[in-house]
């Protein structure tokens, strides 16, 4: 089913690892028994799905926004932005994302990927499980990636969601939004750089804007 979109806003920059960091996926494997995800063109990249996860975490735990005299909590603002599906019975409930977020490709030279090893512990005894010692590949600290997400803004919900949007590219400029895997482990820490961060916002109901947007 189609809808209305009032407005567009598009983001562009570039991310920067403040840490290592390790997206799992299809790699080539060699040497390590979990390797970073690749893209067709075999280049190392973040898909989108891996960004957004953490960016609508990140939401329902630190925004709230004031409409009509009520306070919209986190949960609410994320579902805005990232769309929700609610299942009971034969009915279905919800909506696709109106924020899209797009793969984030490695941009320049890697120094090469890193590799660190791991063990699992018994949740019982607190010691290390026996024959389960494991190799990750990481991608070093001052990697960077390009960066694009889009965000469709439906009639009513401007103030709400293209207000979101701005304090999530607050939070990704301070780093305070973590990715990938190990986040505990002080691994994943990025940060959307200043030097060219472009925000493009499209008033579709004024003249020529859509011009301008195609």
């Amino acid at each position: 089913m189609s809808r209305t979109v009032e407005a567009k806003a598009i983001i562009k920059g570039c991310l920067i690892a403040d840490a290592p960091i390790s997206v799992g996926g299809a790699g080539d494997g060699n040497m390590v028994d979990i390797d970073l995800a690749l893209d067709g063109q075999g280049r190392y990249y973040i898909p989108g799905s891996s960004l957004a996860g953490p960016m609508r975490m990140w939401t329902e735990m630190n925004l709230t926004a004031a409409a009509g005299g009520n306070t919209l909590d986190g949960a609410y603002i994320a579902n805005k932005l990232f769309g929700y599906m609610k299942k009971g019975g034969s009915d279905k409930e919800g909506y696709a994302s109106f924020l899209t977020v797009y793969d984030a490709v490695m941009s320049g030279q890697s120094s090469g990927r890193e590799r660190r090893h791991g063990i699992r512990i018994c949740e019982q005894s607190s010691t290390a499980i026996e024959h389960f010692f494991y190799t990750r590949a990481l991608l070093p600290k001052g990697t960077k990636f390009s960066f694009s997400m889009e965000l469709d803004v439906a009639p009513g919900d401007r103030e709400i969601t293209a207000g979101a949007l701005g304090r999530i590219i607050e939070a990704l400029s301070n780093g305070e939004i973590r990715f990938g895997s190990c986040k505990t482990r002080g691994f994943g820490a990025m940060r959307l750089q200043p030097d060219g961060l472009a925000v493009s916002f499209y008033d579709l109901s004024r003249a020529g804007a859509l011009d301008e947007w195609l």
